[in-house]
């Protein structure tokens, strides 16, 4: 994560696994989409929201 200019997480909780693992000094590079471990893998809904709340951050 060190060449990383932006960490991209869904959730809160994998913000602070990534700090307690010792990423505190990542924590300005960490984005949280607010996205909920309630979907199933490439379901549309998630789909959609990825592109709704990531994709502006490529650009």
């Amino acid at each position: 994560m060190e060449w990383a200019d932006l960490v991209i997480v869904m959730e809160e909780k994998h913000r602070k696994v990534i700090v307690e693992n010792g990423g505190s000094h990542f924590r300005k590079k960490i984005t949280i989409l607010s996205i909920p471990d309630r979907f199933k893998y490439y379901q549309k809904e998630l789909i959609t929201l990825l592109e709704e709340k990531a994709e502006p951050l490529f650009h």
